[in-house]
């Protein structure tokens, strides 16, 4: 006769067994229906340049932009940057173009840019008016990192919070460049 005791480790194994499997399955992250990045008020909007004069995201029109927006305090942000900084000089003449958005102070930004050599475009603005805008994008977490990759003819392609890896590279934003 079994015990009721013995069977409750291998149920357990089981459990945890068939929530990796549902979890392993599901899509690294959700592609977008088509959405036109126009009617987002910030894709026109004048953003401060960390270094330089304002800009709004539409100066890249026509490129893959894949804006990320990351704070100085935000280890996982730091963290995937070095990739950024790499797949922005591989994939240039491809029409990629990396834009850092940090929701924080100039003079913090300045250090974790000079302290990791970030050489891709800057802009900053404060956490109070980057809020709005992620929770317009669907980010009512206010997770970051989060990344906006947005399609050479201005439409959004895909919406990510957290880390990107190279596996996440691959998958959402190497197609848009062919």
């Amino acid at each position: 006769m079994i015990k009721a005791e013995s069977l409750l480790p291998q149920r357990l194994m089981q459990i945890v067994l068939l929530l990796s499997i549902a979890l392993l399955t599901q899509p690294v992250n959700q592609a977008l229906s088509k959405e036109t990045v126009g009617p987002f008020p910030f894709f026109e909007q004048q953003i401060d340049g960390l270094y330089g004069p304002q800009k709004s995201l539409s100066a890249w029109r026509g490129k893959v932009i894949v804006a990320n927006f990351w704070a100085s305090w935000c280890g996982p942000c730091q963290f995937e940057i070095p990739r950024f900084i790499k797949w922005q000089h591989q994939f240039q003449s491809k029409g990629l173009q990396i834009v850092g958005i940090g929701l924080d102070t100039p003079k913090k930004l300045k250090n974790v840019a000079r302290s990791l050599g970030i050489d891709y475009p800057l802009l900053v603005m404060s956490l109070d008016d980057g809020r709005p805008i992620l929770h317009q994008l669907g980010n009512d977490q206010m997770m970051i990192p989060f990344t906006l990759v947005i399609n050479k003819d201005g439409t959004i392609a895909y919406k990510h919070k957290g880390l990107i890896g190279q596996d996440e590279f691959d998958i959402m934003i190497a197609p848009l460049l062919e």
